[in-house]
């Protein structure tokens, strides 16, 4: 993961009725640089900012901020992301990755309400561009489950 600016939240889970930015009790560190953890903390939540590029062994991601959740196990990126897979192209405003099971859900970031108002870069947009196995045959190795109602 590449990011101008990591925000690294240490301490305990969030407490109830406190505040997502800086819970009550909740210690961080905003560093450009790799952050010393304070004694008897442990990473709760990472925030990369400013620009976040995700890279694996045959994806690349970005998008504005990027939050990997310890305890769900999930990271979400957020503000124009792009998701490629060779010739394959995802363009969506949220996504969020389990990363024990690798499913995904993907967002516009347009809600049921502004529906009416609603442009094409306020939807999901996917370009698959179909592969061929050993055999000839016709894949696709992008594969996406679009919501059957709005949000």
């Amino acid at each position: 993961m590449k990011c101008p600016t990591l925000v690294v939240f240490y301490g305990p889970e969030d407490v109830a009725g406190a505040g997502a930015a800086n819970p009550a009790g909740s210690r961080f560190v905003e560093s450009q640089s790799a952050p010393a953890m304070p004694q008897g903390g442990n990473i709760r939540r990472a925030e990369a900012r400013g620009g976040v590029t995700v890279v694996t062994k045959d994806q690349n991601a970005s998008g504005s901020l990027g939050v990997y959740d310890m305890k769900t196990k999930t990271i979400t990126l957020t503000g124009n992301v792009v998701v490629s897979q060779g010739k394959n192209v995802l363009h969506a405003e949220h996504v969020v990755v389990n990363t024990v099971t690798g499913d995904a859900r993907v967002d516009s970031g347009a809600t049921a309400r502004d529906q009416t108002r609603v442009t094409a870069s306020d939807r999901v947009r996917v370009l698959v561009t179909p592969g061929k196995d050993a055999k000839g045959a016709p894949t696709s190795t992008m594969s996406f489950e679009a919501p059957s109602h709005p949000k």
